[in-house]
């Protein structure tokens, strides 16, 4: 087996789909299908149970969807002292674990709807919240609804 450190994780070993060749400059691995071992290995790691995310792991994972530290907090609307600590330390289990999981699956799924259902949450967040009346009326066939005022 092949230890592969190249990932930046220290627990993934390769059991086959890997070559070694000589160099003049020493021994050398070659990796077939790179692009899908880091997919798969991706897959794995937010397919875990819930739990403390690794710092490697996250890393890993923001490292495979092409962000920076920066990029990935603006992302899920954290500071990018959050990602720094969460890469250099654990990420906590919870909602920004959650979110992270489910980012990296659209990344490699290539389903876009969450980045716009972000996007239009973090526009919500700019507008100021109105305390004006909530009225809401139970229907019979639809249950309790908000009651919506004619304009």
């Amino acid at each position: 087996m092949y230890h592969y450190t190249g990932s930046g994780l220290s627990n993934v070993w390769l059991v086959n789909g890997y070559t070694e060749h000589s160099t003049h400059y020493g021994p050398s691995i070659a990796i077939a299908d790179i692009d899908g071992l880091h997919q798969a290995i991706g897959l794995e790691i937010i397919n875990q149970p819930p739990g403390r995310m690794v710092g490697e792991e996250v890393r890993f994972l923001r490292k495979e969807m092409d962000l920076s530290q920066q990029a990935l907090a603006e992302l899920i609307g954290i500071k990018e002292i959050t990602v720094r600590k969460w890469e250099q330390k654990d990420c906590p289990a919870g909602p920004a674990q959650t979110l992270l999981r489910a980012i990296f699956a659209r990344h490699i799924h290539g389903d876009d709807r969450l980045s716009q259902i972000m996007d239009e949450l973090r526009n919500q967040d700019q507008k100021p919240h109105s305390q004006a009346p909530l009225r809401f009326k139970d229907d019979p066939d639809r249950g309790w609804q908000r009651e919506r005022l004619a304009a």
